[in-house]
């Protein structure tokens, strides 16, 4: 069990990396920037921490409380839930960082990282997960107009139908 110290360092360290995204893009913070806001040595942070993407992960892995719906929500509706959980979680976040594409890779990893832990052993489950991918991507290589943070209820119906709407004429 860590003791009071290190729980207190750790909450410091993410207390730091959550007061800079919201000053400054993800992708320009650096490890010494965390430390420095965490009056810590940057080595006491790696003591905690691989990197920075370790911790933002930690962090928005933490803030995430899965109850008994969660599950079925998740392959029902994935991007719902995305929205529901940065409604709750991350909105004055994303509104900094939505143009941050590192934070973004961070995040989606998270969320997908976290549907592969819902799905366990049921690996026809992971065509599913493909089909986030492929709608992810979508959006990133085609500079389609949705956003995984506001456009849930668009984003699940492509999902569903397994069909890209059609681009405008």
């Amino acid at each position: 069990m860590p003791d009071k110290r290190s729980i207190r360092t750790k909450r410091e360290i993410q207390r730091a990396l959550n007061s800079l995204i919201q000053q400054v893009p993800f992708s320009k913070i650096t490890v010494n920037m965390i430390a420095k806001e965490a009056m810590i040595h940057r080595n006491t942070l790696y003591l905690y921490y691989a990197d920075k993407y370790a911790l933002l992960t930690e962090i928005f892995e933490s803030s995430i409380t899965i109850n008994t719906s969660w599950r079925q929500n998740l392959l029902d509706h994935p991007f719902l839930l995305f929205n529901e959980i940065y409604k709750q979680s991350f909105h004055n976040t994303i509104v900094i960082q939505q143009n941050d594409s590192e934070f973004d890779e961070v995040i989606t990893k998270c969320f997908t990282d976290l549907f592969a832990s819902v799905i366990g052993d049921d690996y026809n489950q992971y065509f599913l997960l493909g089909r986030i991918s492929a709608i992810i991507t979508w959006i990133n290589r085609t500079g389609q107009p949705y956003s995984i943070y506001k456009d849930g209820d668009k984003l699940d119906h492509i999902y569903t139908t397994q069909q890209f709407p059609e681009a405008n004429k």
